[in-house]
């Protein structure tokens, strides 16, 4: 965190230090480039997410949390990239290359130098249809923020401001002095009640019928060899009787799925929200951490998950998928011989971590185009799953099952999968799930598991918490949620 003052030092002479020498930095217009990058040491986290519901109540917005504890928050955008088409990926990371190429940074105060970080993610699909739903979002969108406030695993707090050469020509200088001073003396505010009703308390017979005939039409284009599974989807609607604070949805994320990845992007329109079980790929220097999760059944029924054999079947589909995709690039991988039991609140998943170790220099999109998307959110093999899914779905998906996240000028990252999500507008949450299909799956018992995946958002929108896990069943959780790797669990398979 933030170096405090000492006590021979007021706070506000201590705030007028800092603010001070940002004030002397911002008047310096960049030497070379188009932005200017300023990093000082970070303020506690209270006083950030009050900072941001002042600076960031109806404009674009970031709110992070990764599953070893970091965070990442972020206000306005200092500079947007935008892409479509299957060379998506590849647009958006030469495009920040050319942003990256044109900053300039400077640390004050003792901060620690951080790369500058995009945040932001990919439809499932390289280009959306038509749907009023996601009309104001892209198949791949990130934003180099305005403001970008971060923990780091250790706790160490960081604070940076991007900033326009043609603003601060402007002479705009005034409105980031008086912003900086926000981060620091905002004042936390108490928690908020939310008031909801869904509007199908129960499904509709319809809605039933519809999804029937749609499993029934997966399971009779399975052939052995050509298509073995397909990831249907669909979605539900949550009423809400007011407007809806999409901060105070991650907050209660964080809460009550701390091994999951928090995540909220916000538009002017509105807001994708989830907390995904499932990370596509994270990558640190010369190592890239991805896994496998699929499989999944109710919190009470998870100790006979190992024992399932379709359950089993259809795990083992995408852990081979991953691993094979890896070892195409030459990549020796490391994996559990079985997958885990991974318990979460409401759900219980059959989960294999793998690990790799990769050039320092490659960059985690690359990695992102690789594994996406997995057979967990499409099926197997991918290109005739994916086929399928666009001839005979039939629902816009948006950026659910899309990867994600954030990367930086270094080529590190880090993208999970987005489930457990809704997409957040003025009086209305979309939630989305899906479930696998193969050929012992029954229509009713898929249904089931969506409804039961959409109930961890669900219950975010509600005013009281429920009840988690007891008994037995709070067991597994605390054992199969501790963190880090176990390295005797994971072995190389060349």
């Amino acid at each position: 965190m933030a170096a405090r003052p000492s006590a021979a030092v007021t706070p506000d002479v201590w705030l007028d230090g800092i603010v001070s020498t940002f004030e002397e930095a911002l008047r310096a217009l960049p030497k070379e480039g188009e932005w200017l990058r300023l990093s000082l040491p970070g303020p506690s986290f209270a006083q950030a997410m009050a900072a941001m519901a002042s600076l960031s109540s109806t404009g674009p917005a970031c709110f992070w949390r990764s599953r070893e504890g970091e965070y990442l928050l972020s206000a306005g955008e200092a500079c947007v990239l935008e892409a479509s088409g299957e060379s998506r990926f590849a647009s958006i990371r030469q495009a920040a290359a050319q942003v990256e190429a044109r900053i300039e940074a400077r640390t004050l105060a003792g901060a620690e130098p951080r790369p500058p970080r995009f945040l932001g993610g990919f439809a499932f699909e390289s280009a959306l249809r038509p749907d009023p739903r996601w009309a104001s979002w892209a198949p791949a969108r990130f934003a180099l923020p305005r403001w970008t406030y971060e923990i780091d695993a250790e706790g160490q707090s960081t604070l940076s401001l991007s900033i326009a050469r043609e603003e601060l020509e402007r002479g705009e200088r005034a409105r980031a002095i008086e912003e900086v001073r926000t981060w620091f003396k905002a004042t936390p505010q108490g928690s908020e009640a939310l008031a909801m009703h869904r509007l199908h308390a129960s499904p509709r017979e319809s809605e039933l019928a519809a999804w029937s005939a749609l499993v029934e039409g997966a399971q009779g284009a399975l052939q052995p060899g050509r298509l073995e599974k397909v990831v249907l989807a669909r979605r539900s609607e949550i009423s809400l009787s007011s407007s809806v604070d999409p901060s105070l949805l991650w907050r209660r994320a964080v809460e009550r799925f701390p091994s999951c990845t928090q995540f909220v992007f916000r538009s002017r329109h509105s807001s994708f929200v989830g907390a995904s079980p499932e990370r596509l790929v994270r990558k640190q220097g010369a190592t890239l951490w991805t896994e496998a999760l699929a499989g999944s059944a109710a919190v009470g029924e998870a100790e006979g998950l190992q024992r399932s054999e379709k359950n089993r079947y259809e795990h083992e589909l995408v852990r081979a998928y991953v691993v094979d995709r890896l070892r195409s690039r030459g990549l020796r991988v490391h994996f559990a011989a079985a997958p885990r039991l991974w318990v979460l609140p409401n759900v219980a998943h059959l989960h294999t971590p793998i690990r790799s170790e990769v050039a320092p220099e490659a960059h985690v999109l690359e990695w992102v185009e690789l594994l996406h998307p997995t057979p967990a959110l499409c099926g197997l093999p991918v290109d005739e799953a994916r086929a399928w899914l666009r001839a005979h779905e039939g629902l816009e998906r948006g950026w659910y099952g899309g990867p994600v996240g954030w990367f930086d000028g270094a080529g590190n990252g880090e993208f999970a999968v987005a489930l457990r999500c809704a997409l957040l507008e003025a009086s209305r949450a979309t939630l989305y799930a899906g479930a696998g299909i193969v050929a012992a799956s029954r229509a009713a018992d898929e249904y089931v598991e969506t409804e039961m995946k959409m109930a961890a958002m669900a219950a975010l929108f509600e005013a009281e918490a429920r009840p988690t896990l007891k008994g037995e069943s709070a067991k597994l959780r605390r054992a199969s949620d501790a963190e880090g790797w176990d390295a005797n669990a994971l072995h190389p398979h060349d």
